[in-house]
């Protein structure tokens, strides 16, 4: 094995599972078939205690993670210990956010978690009706409070994002949805895809085909033009995919972030690195440190998960292979395959990237301004490691860049004047292009 990535003194952003409870019954949920071969209702399943959340608690801070989402099942069904999360999180300014289907969202809770520090809620809309998304939940009337908690949200001045997870019960809904997503008022629409839990056998009835999940990528760029919303998709896909789907790779995430900055935590304490993957150990926060079990995703940080095909690819350190889960339930091989990879696509992906790349530079001239977003600074050997939590992105810095971005105030614009030196512009564009900033020419 060689390494691919380096490795992080500890997870930068961790999902804390406060439950495995949930008030809906999705029918994609991997939750409902964590634990034997048939799909279960989450009603009664296991919260986590209090006396655990403060050991988590004391754990996050010791290993200096950065943000923390608080998700579950349906967190606000443990509503005490999202708040005890929330509040020891706020006293030693940990950023958070939470994923909840809001169908429990009242305006006092609302009020109540926004005081306590929580700073984005993300949740679903499956469908643009009733019909659509109450079939996928299970719960008759839940497409009426989901848009309501969306709407409270945006009245309240709360960051709410909302994404779409795709199957096919409402593929042929897309657009209708984006049309209802921008109505509402949310600046953005996040698409997500189905995918096949790992104790489930068969999910012929919800997965699409990769042809269907091509169509569905491409029109990201489409909803962003019509509708103007901020378009995104939350699955790590294959870069090479690119061509066929986007005239910008601006729309696609790089490579996947479990167990590289990136860590899961469930309601009984044991870590995995990806939300939708078994535990690789039994080992829990309840007898062993976080910087401990964090050791258990070192393969991740190698090309031990990268396909054969993938490991002579120039993508390889943007894109890491695409989604390993993806690969794994295809082939039952940890280094499988994702099957929207398409090598012979990959050197016009590359070229793509790489002309991003100039233009973002050549906008890096004259009298440039730079915004600088909400970002995180972490110390770390080499140097350090800069943190979006918003869009899970990272980028790691030596020990000069760590103490320019040190004096930076997130939020704050500054004028870079004509004189800015080639290893500068080739700094603030990976920046831009990580989302971490902004810039205008004032020629």
């Amino acid at each position: 094995m060689s390494r691919l990535y380096r490795k992080l003194k500890s997870p930068l952003h961790v999902f804390v599972e406060v439950t495995g409870n949930c008030n809906l019954g999705c029918k994609h949920c991997y939750n409902s078939w964590r634990d034997l071969g048939v799909q279960q209702t989450c009603s009664s399943a296991e919260h986590m205690s209090e006396a655990l959340a403060n050991r988590i608690m004391d754990e996050l801070i010791a290993s200096e993670v950065l943000s923390v989402c608080l998700t579950g099942g349906e967190p606000l069904t443990n509503y005490r210990v999202v708040k005890l999360l929330l509040k020891r999180c706020k006293e030693v300014s940990i950023k958070v956010s939470m994923n909840s289907n809001v169908t429990l969202l009242t305006n006092e809770r609302l009020f109540e978690l926004k005081e306590l520090g929580l700073t984005r809620i993300f949740t679903s809309l499956l469908g643009s009706c009733p019909e659509i998304h109450d079939t996928i939940t299970g719960v008759v009337g839940s497409h009426k409070l989901t848009i309501a908690g969306i709407e409270r949200c945006l009245k309240l001045f709360v960051g709410i994002s909302a994404n779409m997870v795709v199957s096919r019960l409402n593929f042929t809904d897309i657009q209708q949805t984006a049309q209802l997503f921008a109505s509402i008022g949310c600046e953005g629409m996040h698409i997500d895809f189905a995918s096949r839990p790992i104790n489930c056998s068969n999910f012929s009835a919800l997965d699409l085909t990769r042809e269907e999940k091509v169509k569905v990528l491409g029109m990201l760029e489409v909803i962003n033009r019509q509708y103007g919303l901020k378009t995104w998709n939350t699955a790590r896909v294959p870069l090479c995919l690119i061509p066929e789907i986007a005239t910008s790779p601006e729309y696609f995430s790089s490579g996947c972030s479990a167990g590289i900055g990136v860590a899961v935590i469930g309601a009984n304490g044991v870590i995995r690195a990806c939300a939708m993957e078994q535990a690789n150990s039994t080992k829990s926060l309840s007898d062993f440190s976080l910087v401990d079990l964090w050791e258990n995703f070192n393969d991740r940080r190698t090309d031990a998960c990268v396909p054969t095909e993938c490991r002579d690819c120039k993508l390889l350190y943007k894109c890491g292979g695409g989604c390993h889960y993806a690969g794994y339930i295809a082939t039952g091989k940890k280094d499988g395959c994702d099957p929207l990879m398409r090598k012979e696509n990959a050197e016009r992906a590359f070229e793509m990237i790489v002309a991003r790349q100039k233009n973002v530079r050549r906008s890096i001239s004259g009298c440039t301004t730079v915004t600088f977003g909400d970002f995180s600074v972490r110390d770390e050997e080499f140097g350090a490691v800069v943190w979006q939590d918003n869009s899970n992105s990272r980028q790691l810095v030596n020990i000069e860049a760590r103490t320019f971005l040190r004096n930076i105030v997130p939020g704050k614009t500054y004028l870079f004047g004509t004189n800015i030196s080639e290893d500068y512009k080739e700094f603030l564009t990976d920046l831009v292009i990580g989302g971490f900033a902004t810039v205008s020419n004032t020629n």
